[in-house]
């Protein structure tokens, strides 16, 4: 799983003013769904359901199956209407969801190594 945090976040332009997209503002949230439901995809009624799930999620962060995720990053690459501005942003957003959220099991926190 992989969970993505910041979707309510505004998408500002080079000026830190705020984009709207057909009269809404352009949040992450808005985004990622839209550059999903637009790509070409193998299962297109799956890419239409995490759309919605990203449209409609409760709160700033959304869990997505791994497959998803993947489905998402190729749709953003592969998008040609959103400009390096925005992609950047989304891009972001997907990378943050690839850090771990823990250290690895068997070494200690916090301890030194030669």
């Amino acid at each position: 799983m992989k969970k993505l945090k910041g979707l309510e976040m505004p998408i500002k332009d080079l000026d830190e003013v705020t984009i709207d997209q057909n009269g809404r503002l352009l949040t992450v949230r808005l985004a990622l769904a839209t550059a999903l439901a637009r790509a070409q995809s193998e299962d297109p009624v799956a890419a239409m359901q995490v759309s919605h799930t990203l449209l409609h999620a409760k709160g700033n962060t959304v869990e997505l199956e791994e497959a998803e995720f993947t489905a998402l990053r190729l749709a953003i690459k592969g998008d040609r209407l959103y400009t390096n501005l925005v992609k950047a942003e989304l891009t972001k957003v997907l990378d943050a969801a690839d850090v771990p959220l823990e250290p690895p099991k068997g070494g200690k926190k916090g301890a030194a190594s030669a």
